[in-house]
């Protein structure tokens, strides 16, 4: 699994549009084979910061994504309202709460710190 985590900025007078945008984006992705998550949202410190987080099953998924016309649009969009984007990605494998695996890391962190 790809996580891709995400973080624009957008200028204070663009924030409206910037949230249309978004909200067009999350749901078209949403719907594209090999989506597991994408969910544009707005940092509660700094309202003119969006945050994106993604999920893609594969590479192949996410390097579709990236040829869509809807994605092409929206950095287009984002680009010219000014958003300065940060953008980080991960290969990921997702564990159960219920999977021993995530209660033994979460204790070693703790005991580590």
């Amino acid at each position: 699994m790809i996580v891709i985590i995400a973080q624009f900025d957008v200028p204070p007078g663009s924030r409206d549009r910037m949230i249309e945008i978004a909200r067009e984006m999350d749901e078209k992705s949403n719907a594209e084979p090999g989506c597991l998550h994408y969910r544009n949202s707005i940092d509660i410190s700094n309202p003119n910061r969006f945050v994106l987080t993604e999920m893609w099953a594969d590479a192949d998924a996410l390097y579709e994504h990236f040829a869509s016309p809807h994605f092409r649009a929206f950095f287009a969009a984002a680009s010219e309202l000014g958003a300065v984007p940060n953008l980080k990605q991960f290969d990921a494998e997702e564990i159960a709460a219920t999977d021993e695996r995530f209660w033994l890391t979460l204790i070693q962190k703790a005991q580590s710190s």
